[in-house]
């Protein structure tokens, strides 16, 4: 929903970016993200904003939000640039926070930026975090004000996206002992350059990767810190607290082992009968790896095979993840070749034409397989077909074959001009003279009068008169050109001699 300069989007509807080709679901998990901006190239610029208190009592209070940015590079003058700018405004007080400020100009070292492979001159970055330390804001109502600019000149332009929702009191998951939990595992945000785990009582270090294992788990109310430290002018370096809570709300995660897909659509991980069984109430994220550190940006659509993982976690932070296999089988192979031109009224035998072991075919008259051939062996009309081939696994792959019957002679449909009916065994019948491109609808008979004395399809039979008297008739045939379905008529005059 919105304009075209803002637009709210749902992760949903499972659309990547035309220019960075990265899904526009945020790693977040939100359902909905903020496009600010667009491709026009008007000089426009727009502005969003979030406000939100932070809860009175928060002696530690951190927001985290995610972002990704598309730009042209006009290689303007700094101030003419498309750019990016976001601030902090402590609306309490009245004044800007430095710390969460910053500002991408197109082209003026711009690090994570990555040119595009459409379009010219476009550079992108992907999903990317800022961590806003409050601590010391308890109370206190916060601004967070976003605007993007296209270039001052009105021919270049530039976008961004937003997600906002994220869990400002605890942003680090895995933290609850959950019933039968035997280990537990502390994921942090994902996107930061550093991070470092710590002992609550800061004399030990733990670990430098963005998830911490703890085997066997720890006890309840055991505390640890995490030490997050961005990528330069990408927010402050923030010290996160979290402590171990105990749960005894039964989480319980159904997942099949393995799913089959064929190379397209793939493999979509988020429905929910995929997770049939599980306990209700669940958030799930997906991940590559079975450390959990490498996010699957598009679990909606997935391509290549190999072991993913699907992490549940219920309404009290308990967390756990399984593994699908996820199996690619390939597109049936087979090869169509067009058959050898034959003339008319000769046919085509499509089956012929496939060569393939262990597919099963099918024949149609159209691209797009809805008008099936029903005598594909005895075809006559020529034209482009397609053959459907199904592999054992179900996957469909389709290809053309060019079918060519040239024409046989040009139709035929002419006739005696004279006969004899006198019963010595020559020329006592009237017939027409045709080739193979000729059907006879209707052979008609006129005398002098115009009166119709004789009508009838029978080409063989023609028309041998009884009490007919010596004279002129006139003869007129309605036929069928069988190559071009076009409808022939003919005619003459016709001396019957006694």
């Amino acid at each position: 929903v919105g304009n075209s300069q803002q637009l709210l989007i749902d992760k949903n509807d499972r659309q990547s970016d035309y220019y960075g080709d990265f899904p526009l679901a945020s790693p977040n998990g939100s359902r909905y993200i903020l496009k600010l901006g667009n491709e026009d190239v008007r000089a426009q610029a727009e502005q969003a904003s979030y406000t939100f208190t932070v809860p009175a009592g928060s002696q530690r209070y951190t927001i985290i939000y995610y972002y990704a940015v598309v730009f042209q590079n006009p290689n303007h003058q700094y101030f003419q640039q498309p750019k990016f700018t976001s601030k902090v405004f402590d609306v309490t007080e009245g004044k800007y926070i430095e710390c969460g400020a910053y500002e991408f100009v197109s082209g003026y070292q711009i690090p994570g930026f990555e040119l595009s492979e459409k379009g010219k001159d476009v550079y992108y970055k992907s999903w990317s975090p800022i961590s806003i330390n409050l601590s010391g804001y308890a109370g206190k109502t916060i601004r967070l004000e976003f605007t993007n600019n296209d270039c001052t000149e009105g021919g270049h332009f530039g976008y961004a996206y937003l997600d906002m929702n994220q869990n400002c009191a605890d942003p680090i998951t895995g933290n609850v002992i959950c019933v039968g939990t035997t280990e537990l595992t502390l994921q942090a945000p994902p996107g930061f350059m550093e991070y470092k785990w710590l002992s609550g009582d800061l004399q030990t270090e733990l670990g430098t990767n963005p998830s911490l294992n703890l085997k066997p788990a720890p006890n309840e109310n055991t505390s640890f810190l995490l030490r997050l430290v961005p990528y330069p002018g990408l927010g402050c370096i923030d010290s996160i607290p979290t402590f171990v809570r105990l749960s005894e709300v039964p989480l319980n995660l159904v997942v099949p082992s393995t799913l089959e897909s064929c190379p397209l659509p793939g493999i979509d991980l988020t429905p929910a009968n995929i997770k049939s069984g599980s306990s209700p109430g669940l958030s799930f994220m997906y991940y590559a790896d079975p450390g959990l550190n490498e996010l699957l940006m598009n679990p909606g659509s997935v391509l290549d095979p190999g072991n993913y993982y699907i992490q549940a976690t219920n309404s009290v932070g308990c967390t756990v993840a399984k593994p699908v296999n996820v199996v690619i089988h390939p597109y049936p192979d087979f090869t169509v070749t067009d058959p050898t031109p034959v003339q008319y009224p000769l046919t085509v035998n499509l089956r012929s034409a496939v060569t393939g072991f262990g597919n099963s075919y099918s024949f149609w008259k159209d691209e797009q397989l809805t008008t099936p051939l029903l005598k594909p062996e005895s075809l006559n009309n020529r034209g482009t077909y397609y053959v459907k081939g199904i592999s054992a696994h179900g996957c469909v792959l389709a290809k053309p074959v060019v079918v060519k019957i040239n024409p046989s002679p040009e139709p035929l449909l002419t006739a005696p001009n004279a006969f004899t009916p006198n019963n010595d065994g020559l020329n006592d019948r009237f017939r027409l003279i045709v080739n193979d491109r000729v059907k006879l609808i209707e052979l008609r008979i006129y005398d002098r009068w115009g009166k119709i004395i004789h009508r009838s399809n029978d080409l063989e039979g023609g028309w041998q008169p009884d009490k007919q008297p010596a004279g002129l008739y006139v003869w007129v045939a309605e036929a069928e050109d069988i190559f071009s379905k076009k409808q022939l008529r003919k005619s003459g005059s016709l001396q019957l001699v006694r």
